[in-house]
């Protein structure tokens, strides 16, 4: 659609629940305090239902290559696992902090247990006229995170299995492995921020199917997210 002159992309949500849009303004929180490149996400409601909407976050002269298109463009040692095999590639083309981003990647996804990291919604941007690798895409579609497929009684923030290139049954627990120098990463930022999700998915709660016991365990589940990576970090 258009607004104020500008073309935005508007998500739904795929669940009965509605949880997606506030999920993905959870990951720009977490993504903004901790100094990670996001994908600008506002809660909006129309026609009364929840929805998440985003400018276009490639410009005329920029296209995505998705990571799916990258991997294979070099042929995978034995040696190494897809996530070096992957970095490799991206090192050779010069693209900038490749390793940083992909490590806030693992971070974000890590916190939120998000299940869905398939390898078309992660990337770099390239100059169309002059083929140039230009940056790692900003992250983006975070929203099948937070046991949002789950129902209320089945709900687990301790260990769970996510999608990480061609594994897609890779245990959370697993994820903070790929991490090479905790230091970067400051989670006292998060401070506050279970309060602040709380108090949006109560504002949005008459758009959405979550109930009360819902949201007590969703806010309760980002504060067991970041104690599991603190504790992980004091180990490492």
């Amino acid at each position: 659609m258009i607004e104020n002159v500008k073309r935005i992309l508007v998500k739904g949500t795929y669940t009965l629940i509605g949880q997606e849009p506030s999920n993905e303004w959870l990951a720009l929180q977490i993504c903004s305090r901790l100094g990670f490149s996001y994908c600008p996400y506002q809660i909006d409601v129309m026609d009364n239902r929840i929805v998440s909407k985003c400018e276009n976050f490639v410009s005329a002269n920029q296209e995505i290559i998705s990571a799916y298109d990258i991997f294979d463009l070099e042929k995978k040692s034995n040696s190494v696992n897809d996530y070096q095999h992957y970095l490799n590639i991206l090192e050779k083309q010069k693209v900038p902090n490749a390793k940083a981003e992909l490590e806030n990647m693992i971070v974000l996804d890590y916190l939120t247990m998000n299940i869905d990291r398939h390898m078309k919604n992660f990337g770099v941007i390239r100059n169309v006229e002059t083929l140039e690798w230009e940056k790692v895409t900003l992250l983006f579609d975070t929203g099948q995170c937070m046991n949002c497929s789950e129902i209320t009684k089945n709900i687990n923030f301790y260990d769970w299995k996510g999608k990480l290139f061609y594994n897609k049954e890779k245990k959370f627990s697993t994820y903070l492995s790929l991490i090479s120098n905790f230091e970067r990463f400051d989670l006292s930022k998060l401070d506050g921020l279970d309060k602040e999700y709380q108090t949006v998915l109560k504002k949005y709660q008459q758009f959405t199917d979550m109930s009360d016991d819902r949201i007590e365990k969703l806010v309760d589940g980002i504060r067991i997210r970041i104690k599991a990576f603190n504790a992980y970090k004091e180990k490492h």
